[in-house]
């Protein structure tokens, strides 16, 4: 068949214009393109398991479904909830996605990120959900083939660790309900030890259907009817001895029901999909810039610490009191730490001493203190705060070591500050008096001034640029502080004591936030939130089950701190972190807990700041390239290709 004769004569005989056909043959073109690149995203699926609250402070377990999809994008996040949602679970989802994709390493810039939360209950709140999200954001970006009839709760923490919850038991027992026979649940829930009445009353929930009318004292359970108030008594329960109370042998034994426990990400992916998939290699070495500058910064105050000893020795003190064995044992400390390469541990430990034996030196050059003279001394130490806070706000961040130098440094001039504060309100009521603590403040402060000046060499350290102008420090402030806010709200359902402390750090940082010093906000709201995890971690767990958590985050911090140096970017406040935990690991393991949730969390600061050069500018500042933009482009291109063919062919046939 003679195709350019065909065109010819259609034309000859319809009287078609070339420009109508060419415009046609253009629509359809486009039509056909986006039909066929049109994508229509995976749904990815896991089962959340929750609690709802009676209202009489107990709770009753239940379960939600997550899902989420993954468009073509720029890493935004969009949530949809069914009925309601809480601003924390807001949060909870963009930190979780931002730790999987942080700790797999995943190109998730380049995807839009669609999760869903149904549930049949109330409003929908709290972090628990976190290890799922994170879960669920590996496997879509990964595509990895999954088994989602498990069910998972949790928190996601720094470094990719999973975190403890509250009413695991009733989460259990929500996922029995539901059929399920497999449950992944955080480090240490399965120990916990139940007793005979909170079994009874369970038995009674799970066993409804069989509840049996006629009798209310009765329960029929395996076809026996038994006394709810004494139900262990019969051959079914002998595995409910004293000792076996445990969340682990209810589960396995009267719910029929397989609980793991993970410790981390990777754990959760090894469960759903059967394979692990994170290299456990996490080996660093120690910045050569970092170990030389802090051991001028460890000389010069353990130096300091040794003056000030030899000033006291130096002093006609005739009723010396001053127990120099402990400050003895104390210089060792830090001779020893010095020797073992720690030395931010050993410049800890030589500042406590230089606070201690300042308070003593003060005590014997100004055993009669006056008002007058107190206040001179702490405007003298005032002026020299405000002489480094312009130092400092003079000083342009470019790395996150400078960023990191900053946050210690102000950290330090606002602890100074508020001592100062403090001292000025005691020192104006009519009845204070010298005592200790005056000397003690004063002591305090010095020192602390000192230690602000010494920490601004670090701002001499090497690292990859960041965007780290005032938008995006504000940013960074405000979602560090809702991280605090949520982790600090969630633990103050569960904890069963005070957390005033950590709800005056929110405070600050929200203070701070509204003063434009977003480095302290930071600062402020990561101590907050590391508190508060921390806490959640470590309450009512045994020795050995917290050795189990300081493995986990040392291992952790190891892992983030290994991947930043490879990436030309070492946290030098999340390493000196990471050494004084590993330092007070064996005699002091609930601080040691604490201080590796400080080094992650600092480690990991890097990921709410991109990197200088990510941002091209030009053209690409201002268009966003998606599937939908190429398909149109596509069209058009093939639209006129196709289009000048047909004309090509058109005017030849005409030819001949």
């Amino acid at each position: 068949m003679n195709f350019s004769k065909f065109f010819t004569n259609f034309f000859t005989t319809f009287s078609v214009p070339k420009t109508f056909l060419f415009f046609c043959i253009f629509i359809l073109t486009i039509t056909l393109s986006q039909f066929a690149l049109a994508d229509t995203p995976e749904q990815y699926h896991l089962t959340l398991l929750a609690v709802q609250d009676q209202g009489d402070g107990s709770y009753v377990g239940s379960t939600a479904d997550l899902y989420v999809e993954i468009k073509e994008g720029s890493g935004r996040v969009f949530l949809d909830t069914t009925p309601l949602t809480k601003l924390d679970t807001q949060v909870s989802t963009r930190y979780a996605k931002q730790v999987a994709c942080e700790y797999y390493n995943l190109p998730c810039e380049n995807y839009d990120f669609f999760y869903t939360i149904i549930s049949e209950t109330g409003i929908i709140g709290g972090p628990s959900a976190g290890a799922a999200m994170s879960a669920l954001t590996a496997l879509a970006v990964m595509d990895l083939d999954y088994d989602d009839s498990l069910a998972l709760t949790g928190t996601i923490n720094s470094g990719g660790t999973v975190g403890p919850v509250g009413g695991v038991k009733e989460k259990i027992e929500a996922a029995n309900n539901l059929g399920l026979k497999t449950v992944l649940v955080p480090l240490t829930a399965l120990d916990e030890v139940l007793n005979k009445e909170q079994i009874s009353k369970a038995i009674t929930l799970t066993n409804e259907s069989e509840y049996d009318q006629n009798n209310s004292d009765s329960q029929i359970i395996n076809n026996e009817i038994i006394d709810i108030e004494n139900p262990f008594e019969i051959e079914v329960f002998d595995w409910l001895e004293e000792d076996n109370l445990t969340l682990e042998n209810y589960a396995k034994y009267q719910l029929e029901i397989n609980a793991y426990e993970v410790s981390e990400l990777d754990d959760v992916l090894f469960h759903l999909t059967g394979q692990r998939h994170l290299n456990e290699e996490s080996t660093f070495e120690v910045d050569s810039q970092y170990d030389s500058i802090m051991a001028r910064l460890q000389r010069d105050l353990c130096l300091r610490a040794r003056s000030l000893e030899t000033e006291i020795l130096n002093k006609d003190n005739e009723e010396d009191t001053i127990d120099w064995d402990y400050y003895n044992a104390r210089f060792l400390l830090s001779d020893s730490a010095k020797e073992q390469g720690d030395y931010y541990a050993s410049a800890s430990f030589c500042f406590g001493l230089n606070t201690q034996l300042r308070t003593e030196l003060l005590i014997l050059e100004k055993q009669d203190l006056q008002k007058d003279e107190l206040l001179l001394e702490l405007q003298y130490q005032e002026t020299i705060l405000l002489d480094l806070e312009e130092d400092l706000d003079q000083t342009e961040l470019e790395t996150i070591s400078d960023l990191q130098t900053k946050i210690v440094v102000s950290e330090r001039i606002n602890d100074a500050q508020q001592r100062i504060e403090n001292m000025r309100t005691q020192i104006a009521s009519e009845d204070y008096e010298t005592s200790i603590s005056t000397y003690f403040n004063l002591g305090y402060i010095t020192e602390r001034v000192y230690s602000a000046q010494t920490w601004m060499l670090f701002f001499e350290m090497n690292g990859i640029e960041l965007s780290l102008d005032e938008n995006s420090l504000s940013l960074v402030c405000t979602l560090k502080l809702a991280e605090a806010d949520e982790r600090y709200n969630y633990a103050n359902v569960y904890v069963p004591f005070s957390l005033e402390n950590i709800f005056e750090k929110i405070q600050l940082g929200k203070e701070a936030q509204n003063e434009a010093d977003y480095e302290l906000c930071i600062a402020q709201a990561i101590q907050a939130k590391a508190d508060s995890t921390s806490i959640l971690s470590s309450s009512g767990i045994s020795t050995d089950a917290i050795e189990e958590f300081l493995a986990v985050k040392k291992q952790a911090a190891e892992r983030i701190i290994a991947a930043n140096s490879e990436e030309g970017s070492f946290p030098i406040l999340g390493y000196s972190y990471y050494q004084y935990a590993k330092n007070l690991a064996d005699e002091e393991p609930y601080s040691a807990l604490l201080y590796y949730e400080y080094a992650l969390e600092m480690s990991e600061l890097d990921i709410y700041f991109p990197a200088s050069d990510d941002k091209i500018s030009g053209f690409s500042d201002n268009f966003n390239f998606d599937i939908d933009t190429w398909s149109f482009l596509l069209g058009v291109f093939s639209g006129f290709a196709l289009g000048a063919l047909l004309m090509w062919l058109i005017s030849l046939g005409a030819k001949r």
